[in-house]
């Protein structure tokens, strides 16, 4: 169980406290000093970082700064209080709480992590990012490319994901299969029993047991050949689940249909064109020269060709 509360002061804090405010700290005199830019900024920075409220900076005998603890009040009132700027912030950021000296001069440690989710802004749609001691806005460029890589990543999240599944259908009927053969040796091996016995119990003449052998012995040939069939399709499962995607795409061309994971794809190209179009506009510099970072980024885009990308990008300007 992770420890939330410290009657003294934990080493992580200690070391807090013996730094100036920089990338990944931040100090607070009070809760009212807290704000949701304070939050987004350290969940957009690429190392994320800590908040002490109840602390203020000052200077040590060296002239060095550092944090000296002031306190603060502390409950669930206040906590829920920093816990509504977080979840107020688009998308919403996970934080950690942490009350620390709670039996002398008690204030609270907010560890906010570098967010997979990012870019984040609050409510007002501010985008903020951490940069030394102080929150600053982000450009426009940078924005861009959290934008990217947030969008690769699901891209990449859910192609892996549909992979899986489509692993698992087709262990599934492996395993199926597989069971098919084991329930027919076992109608082999009893079909056997049940010859002998009957060979056993037999005591009429020999044209009536050939006649017997030779029915059963049609229905076991029959058998073998199902368990042989079986086994040829085993083998070719894998090379035929590896030409799943071709024959998908010809069934799509033949009736007309195109790709859903290609309209996606335009999708996407067609939002960051018009956001990158919107960037190029602002400062004064024709689009056209921004089509070479557009048609790189959307390299990996494999099944939209050249032409097309270049199509969309053209058709905005």
């Amino acid at each position: 169980m992770i420890r939330r509360e410290f009657k003294g002061i934990s080493l992580r804090a200690k070391h807090l406290l013996n730094i100036e405010e920089n990338f990944d700290v931040d100090f607070k005199i009070s809760l009212q000093g807290l704000t949701s830019e304070d939050l987004v900024a350290f969940a957009n920075s690429s190392n994320g970082g800590a908040i002490l409220i109840g602390v203020k900076e000052v200077n040590d005998i060296n002239g060095m700064q550092k944090g000296e603890v002031t306190g603060c009040n502390i409950g669930d009132k206040h906590k829920n209080s920093i816990l509504n700027k977080a979840n107020d912030c688009l998308p919403p950021i996970e934080i950690e709480i942490y009350t620390e000296n709670t039996t002398r001069n008690p204030f609270y440690r907010i560890e906010i992590k570098s967010s997979t989710n990012k870019p984040h802004c609050t409510k007002s749609g501010t985008y903020k990012i951490r940069d030394h001691s102080i929150n600053k806005g982000i450009a426009p460029e940078l924005l861009l490319t959290m934008f990217i890589e947030k969008e690769y990543n699901k891209f990449i999240k859910d192609f892996a994901r549909s992979s899986n599944e489509l692993k698992h259908d087709v262990m599934t009927l492996r395993k199926n299969l597989l069971q098919n053969i084991d329930d027919i040796e076992s109608t082999i091996h009893n079909l056997g029993n049940n010859i002998e016995q009957m060979l056993d119990n037999i005591h009429g003449s020999t044209e009536s047991i050939l006649e017997f052998i030779n029915e059963n012995l049609g229905w076991t040939d029959e058998t073998r050949g199902e368990l042989l069939d079986t086994n040829r399709k085993i083998e070719t499962i894998e090379a035929t689940t590896e030409y799943c995607e071709k024959a998908l795409g010809a069934i799509l061309k033949k009736l007309d249909i195109e790709n859903p994971m290609k309209t996606e794809q335009k999708m996407h190209a067609i939002n960051y064109a018009k956001l990158i179009v919107s960037v190029a506009k602002r400062k004064n510099v024709n689009p056209i020269e921004f089509m070479d970072i557009y048609m790189e980024v959307f390299n990996t885009y494999s099944l939209l060709s050249k032409e097309e990308r270049e199509e969309i990008y053209r058709s905005l300007i």
